[in-house]
């Protein structure tokens, strides 16, 4: 059957698209732990509306410098087989950017080539030499 008689058919029957995400599996002690800090952060946000003025949201994301080709979403439409490669480092440069962010306002973005003990503190070091003594103090992250 040709890919266009696929796709007809497919689309006939209202089929779609679908992409699978990869999340990290939650065992039942993580739910439980989850609704309990969940619980926990209701009544205390109940009993002090400022808090989200000192509750830190931090995130982490990498960017690959070397062109990153993800292979699944290469594709090549051939006669004959090109025998494309495309070849990349065992260890692909990357960056990464962190940032910290509350109700009163943004630290960061930091930047980060790699991971390691010694760079993470020197992130932690920068974030926390930017808050005052109020948000150190009674700060949550």
């Amino acid at each position: 059957m040709s890919r266009s008689t696929c796709q007809r058919a497919a689309k006939k029957a209202k089929l779609h698209v679908c992409c699978i995400s990869v999340v990290h599996e939650l065992k039942e002690p993580d739910q439980v732990k989850r609704v309990a800090h969940c619980r926990w952060f209701q009544t205390l946000f109940k009993e002090n509306l400022g808090i989200l003025d000192y509750t830190w949201f931090l995130d982490k994301a990498w960017f690959h410098l070397s062109g990153y080709v993800k292979s699944q979403n290469s594709h090549i439409w051939a006669s004959e087989n090109p025998n494309a490669i495309h070849e990349e480092p065992l260890h692909p440069e990357q960056i990464g950017v962190w940032c910290g962010m509350s109700w009163q306002h943004i630290i960061g973005p930091i930047f980060n080539a790699t991971i390691t003990t010694a760079a993470y503190m020197e992130i932690f070091n920068t974030f926390v030499n930017q808050l005052d003594d109020e948000e150190l103090s009674i700060g949550y992250f």
